[in-house]
């Protein structure tokens, strides 16, 4: 007997050990529910100690506890209590305790009946318990992160998310599914092969891109679905998810951002095409100029020669010489064409935009009455800020390229529609027809230089990169609708003018009489010098400077009289805008006499001065009948 008891008392003290090592709190209740006994981790998670809890019951009200959700926790709810009466053992209970700090203190608890003796009611309940709080506080830490995160994914705006297992089928989806053509958000493609969340004819391209993603590799490629371009990213997963997810993909839509890109490289294209024209129309006319100056004065003198009744050959050599003039024409439109593409020499000033209408349809109406009706709407509008003449080209090319869009001459069926309103605070011009419009591979090179969908020899390609251009430097904007077989309709709007007009520039008042005058010509091109002086020395002394620094000492000479100075204005050593200024400070009156002329691009300063003074400008290559008329006007002005 004494042996028994001895074992008993080792075995007990053995269990206090265990228990008072052990990290779950462990509490013994009697039958009617008070607490007999405790380990050392049920005082310091209750917070009670072992006398302070001997005798009390669950159902007491001091343990303050309350539900996951912070609803009340009845005592009679407490896992020793629900097992003692219903003989049944408590799993897993969560439970707040409310001991008065910032937070309960959580533990999950199960309880199981201790056993009767000889067949009876159970004699008691043995409850364990952990304390969860920081498991807890993580896991709703982690939950509110994994909320934020879906949050996020879902909302990005043109971004895809799908989380992938190891059969490459969807287990998580963020995004807007519309984004690839479905009418619901991502997560319906849950369970679905992953290609499909691209396109199916990039199939193969996806699931290879995923069997290395599932090896540890990462992947980038591009895709599409829907006529949407996607950038497509796999990364693996380092551990694997509880859901099977090994892999994920990130699929940025970059649809509107390659177009843009596009947008930026067909501008820059532009400009650099631009850039180009201003110098190549530079270079061209001034050599363009003594050839059609040299071809007119020699059409001329062989005429002379001939007489009334000229040779067969005679009258060939003339025409072959007036078929090349007609050339020299040609080359000037294109390379005026070039150098309006260039944006240059646009002047801004208020102007009325009928006026220009006006114009312009009387230009193109020729062009149009063969292949279609013009109808007209022209509402009152403001005055708006820019360049008539440049206005007026660009609204006849858009008018002749609407006539031109026609397949058939059919004025009762073909229809172009000009019109004149006000959106807003802006006027807007509109130029429509019922043509067969533009396919998108048209509409992608439409504003490209020498672009035509024309026959060779119909046109440039250079008419709507010019519009463009004219329309930016004004700072308009030209826009475009196109639908195939239903026309086109191209919009230029410009903004209300807020300055007046500018004054008109001071022209001479020819008087009556012929009168030799005496003519100097300023330019470092000697072709250009000498093409001038056979074009005018038939009427007037022509004195000639090829080097502007001599011109300059002659001109600032009192004694050395000019009726009219014909000066370039792109010259090495000194410009002709220098030139103007020293000559205006030291004899302004014959500083009134200047004719600038350019073949060109001129800089800025230069483009100042020009916008500032009166004085006429020339163009070249010139008309031979222009330059003797203005010749003539200057020298009888100054009888």
């Amino acid at each position: 007997m004494l042996l028994a008891e001895a074992r008993l008392d080792e075995a007990t003290a053995r269990l206090d050990a265990v228990l008072d090592v052990m990290f779950e709190g462990v509490v013994v209740q009697d039958s009617a529910g008070a607490i007999v006994e405790s380990n050392r981790s049920a005082e310091a998670i209750l917070g009670l100690t072992a006398d302070q809890m001997r005798g009390l019951s669950s159902v007491d009200p001091r343990w303050k506890s309350i539900h996951a959700d912070g609803s009340p926790f009845p005592g009679e709810e407490h896992p020793a209590m629900v097992a003692l009466r219903t003989r049944v053992p408590q799993r897993q209970v969560l439970m707040g305790l409310e001991q008065g700090g910032p937070e309960p203190r959580w533990i999950e608890i199960n309880a199981a009946l201790l056993p009767a003796r000889e067949g009876g009611d159970p004699v008691g309940v043995l409850s364990t318990f952990a304390d969860v709080t920081a498991t807890r506080r993580y896991a709703t830490a982690l939950a509110a992160e994994r909320g934020f995160l879906e949050t996020v994914l879902s909302n990005l705006p043109s971004t895809i998310v799908a989380v992938f297992d190891a059969e490459a089928r969807i287990v998580r989806a963020f995004g807007d599914g519309r984004e690839i053509g479905l009418p619901e958000p991502m997560s319906v493609l849950v369970g679905r092969p992953l290609a499909e969340v691209i396109s199916a004819t990039n199939a193969s391209v996806v699931l290879a891109a995923v069997a290395g993603c599932l090896r540890g590799e990462s992947n980038q490629f591009s895709a599409a679905r829907r006529g949407r371009n996607f950038d497509v990213r796999l990364v693996p997963l380092e551990v694997p998810m509880a859901d099977g997810a090994r892999g994920l993909l990130v699929a940025n839509d970059v649809t509107e951002r390659e177009a843009m890109r596009d947008r930026m490289e067909r501008q820059q294209r532009l400009v650099t095409t631009g850039t180009l024209a201003a110098g190549v129309g530079h270079e061209i006319n001034n050599p363009l100029q003594y050839v059609i100056g040299g071809l007119d004065f020699a059409v001329e003198e062989l005429r002379e020669i001939a007489g009334a009744s000229p040779a067969a050959r005679m009258a060939d050599v003339v025409r072959a010489l007036v078929e090349a003039r007609e050339g020299g024409d040609r080359i000037r439109e294109i390379v005026r064409g070039l150098r309006a593409f260039a944006r240059e020499e646009v002047a801004s000033r208020s102007i009325d935009l009928a006026a220009a209408i006006r114009v312009a349809h009387n230009i193109s109406k020729h062009e149009l009455r063969h292949r279609a009706r013009l109808e007209l709407e022209i509402d009152p509008v403001a005055e708006v800020q820019g360049d008539e003449a440049r206005v007026t080209q660009v609204l006849v090319n858009l008018l002749v390229n609407a006539a031109q869009a026609f397949e058939t001459s059919d004025p009762e069926r073909n229809c172009v529609r000009l019109r004149l309103r006000m959106v807003g605070d802006r006027v807007q011009v509109e130029v429509a027809d019922n043509g067969p419009g533009m396919s998108p591979e048209v509409q992608a090179r439409m504003f490209d230089p020498f672009f035509t969908t024309k026959p060779v020899g119909v046109g440039t390609g250079l008419g709507l990169s010019i519009c463009h251009s004219i329309a930016a430097s004004m700072g308009a904007e030209l826009t475009y609708e196109t639908e195939p077989g239903k026309g086109t309709t191209f919009r230029v709007t410009f903004a209300a003018a807020t300055t007046a007009a500018d004054p008109a520039p001071v022209s001479a008042t020819p008087a009556s009489g012929p009168r030799r005058g005496r003519i100097a010509v300023v330019d470092d091109d000697t072709g250009v010098v000498r093409s001038i002086e056979r074009l005018l020395r038939a009427e007037h002394d022509v004195v000639s400077y090829s080097d502007p620094r001599q011109a300059m000492a002659a001109l600032l000479d009192p004694d050395i009289d000019f009726d009219v100075i014909f000066c370039d204005l792109m010259m090495p050593h000194v410009t002709g805008a220098e030139l103007y200024r020293a000559v205006i400070r030291a004899l302004p009156a014959r500083a009134e006499r200047f004719v600038f002329m350019s073949g060109g691009t001129v800089h800025s300063d230069v483009e100042a001065l020009l916008g500032d003074v009166p004085n006429e400008r020339v163009e070249k290559p010139f008309n031979v009948q222009n330059l003797r008329g203005m010749a003539r006007r200057y020298v009888a002005s100054n009888r």
